[in-house]
C-alpha cells in the first residue's frame, strides 16, 4: 500500500513552495523586480519635489514649451495646403466673378494625371502668339478676365488661362504634383484645338504660377517663358518667412524652381519688382541666374511690389522683346 504522506512529497510544488534543498522561489526573481521598480519611481519623485522651486519651474515651462512647438508642427503640417494655396480656399464674394462673355470661353479638359480641369479662353482672331497663362495662389480664373483682355491685346494673342484643381470647386485638393498635372493637360488642350507644338506656346507663370510654368518649360520647351515675380524655390521662401520652424524639413510642396530651370534652354524673360516683401528680389535674381538658356532677359520694376498692378510701360518691353523673338524666330527659318 501507497504510503499516502509519500505521494504528497513527490507532488509538483506550489507556486511558492522554496525547495528545500535549492532554496529557490520561482516567484522570487519576480517580485524584488516589481517593488525595485515602484521603488525607483517613489525615489524619482522624491527627488523632484526636492529640487529648487526654480527648478522645477524650469523644467515644467520646457515640457510645456515643447510640447506647444510639436503641436504648432503638426498644425503646420495639417494646414499646409492652405497657407500656400489661399485661394482655393477664398469666397467669390466681392469678387469681379466672371460673367457670361462671348469673348472668354469656359473650357474642361483632363488634367495629365486623369483629373478633370478646367480654364477660361480668350480667343482672338489671327492672333501672333498663344499665351498659356498660369496664376498666382491668392486667385481664381473666374476673377482674370479683364488681365486675360489686356495681356491679349499686348502680346497680340490667344489667351488660355488655367486653373489649379481645388481652385474653383471642392472636388480636389490643391498640391504641387496636381498643379503640374493640371497645367500639362491645358496645354495638351491648347495643342490640340490650335494644331500647336509645346515650343510654339508662351508659357506666361505669376507668382506660384511661374513655379508650373517652369515645370511644364522644362518638359516639351516654350516659345518665351515669362516668368513674373516668381520664387527660386517655394520652400526657401517659407523658410524665410517663419524661422523658427524647421520648414525644410516638414514641406511637402517645394516648387524647386532652380532645380528645373537649370534645364530650361529656351527663351526667357523673367520680371520682378524692387519693392517685392513676399518674394525678395534676391531669390528672384537667383533663378534667373540658374537659367541655362542663352537667351534671356531681366526686367526690374521701380517701386513695384509683390501684388501691384504691372506697369504698362513693363508690359509694352515685354511685348517688345517677343516680337522680337517671333522674328528671329522667322528668320531663323528662312
Amino acid at each position: 500500500m501507497v504510503n499516502a504522506s509519500a505521494v504528497a512529497s513527490l507532488a509538483l510544488p506550489p507556486e511558492n513552495h522554496i525547495s528545500s534543498t535549492t532554496g529557490y522561489n520561482r516567484n522570487a526573481t519576480d517580485k524584488p523586480s516589481l517593488c525595485n521598480r515602484s521603488t525607483l519611481q517613489l525615489e524619482n519623485k522624491k527627488a523632484s519635489k526636492n529640487l529648487p522651486r526654480w527648478q522645477r519651474l524650469l523644467f515644467s515651462t520646457i515640457r510645456v514649451t515643447l510640447l506647444s512647438y510639436a503641436g504648432l508642427l503638426i498644425v503646420l503640417v495639417a494646414m499646409e495646403s492652405r497657407l500656400v494655396f489661399p485661394g482655393a480656399y477664398m469666397e467669390d464674394d466681392h469678387r469681379a466673378v466672371a460673367k457670361p462673355n462671348a469673348a472668354i470661353e469656359a473650357i474642361r479638359y483632363m488634367a495629365s494625371d486623369g483629373v478633370e480641369a478646367g480654364g477660361r479662353l480668350f480667343e482672338k482672331e489671327g492672333p501672333t502668339n498663344y499665351v498659356l497663362f498660369l496664376h498666382g495662389n491668392g486667385t481664381k480664373v473666374a476673377w482674370l478676365d479683364d488681365w486675360m483682355r489686356r495681356l491679349s491685346h499686348e502680346l497680340d494673342a490667344t489667351v488660355l488661362a488655367a486653373e489649379f484643381r481645388g481652385f474653383a470647386d471642392d472636388s480636389n485638393t490643391p498640391n504641387e504634383t496636381g498643379l503640374i498635372a493640371d497645367c500639362f493637360g491645358a496645354r495638351d488642350f491648347f495643342c490640340r484645338r490650335y494644331d500647336l507644338t509645346p515650343n510654339q506656346i508662351i508659357l506666361y507663370g505669376q507668382s506660384l504660377g511661374g513655379g508650373c510654368a517652369t515645370a511644364l518649360a522644362v518638359d516639351g520647351g516654350a516659345k518665351v517663358l515669362i516668368l513674373e515675380r516668381t520664387f527660386d524655390r517655394l520652400v526657401d521662401i517659407a523658410a524665410e518667412m517663419y524661422p523658427f520652424i524647421p520648414t525644410r524639413l516638414i514641406m511637402r510642396n517645394r516648387f524647386d524652381s532652380v532645380a528645373r530651370i537649370a534645364n530650361y534652354h529656351g527663351p526667357l524673360i523673367q520680371i520682378h519688382g524692387d519693392t517685392d516683401r513676399l518674394i525678395p528680389i534676391e531669390n528672384a535674381r537667383n533663378l534667373f541666374d540658374s537659367s541655362a538658356s542663352q537667351n534671356k532677359t531681366w526686367i526690374e520694376m521701380d517701386g513695384v511690389g509683390h501684388n501691384d498692378t504691372l506697369p504698362r510701360s513693363t508690359m509694352k518691353q515685354v511685348a517688345g522683346l517677343v516680337e522680337a523673338i517671333n522674328a528671329g524666330s522667322s528668320n531663323a527659318g528662312s
